[in-house]
């Protein structure tokens, strides 16, 4: 809990690994069926990835996102859920991206 006594939220996953390197000139995320593998590979070579996971909400974490260009891979087969794109952009809109 902070000062205000909300949850601290926590990073998207590779968050801890983006937030050790100096400010990044884009990070990549991932989303959907894969997201894993292919965040893991581009990480591997030297990428700045975060992971989007399927079972949890945009809201739900912390994104270390500003001031950098975000490029978002959708893995999935058929278009993603409309309601979900319109959470994550939410929040990158509220952080000012």
């Amino acid at each position: 809990m902070n000062k205000m006594g909300y949850r601290k939220k926590p990073l998207p996953p590779y968050g801890k690994e983006l937030l050790k390197q100096r400010t990044p000139s884009e990070i990549w995320l991932f989303l959907g069926p894969g997201a894993w593998r292919y965040a893991k590979s581009c990480y591997s070579y030297g990428k700045v990835v975060l992971v989007m996971p399927e079972d949890k909400s945009p809201e739900d974490f912390n994104w270390p996102v500003q001031n950098v260009s975000l490029l978002i891979f959708d893995l999935h087969n058929n278009a993603t859920d409309e309601i979900f794109l319109k959470k994550l952009a939410w929040v990158f809109i509220r952080l000012r991206c």
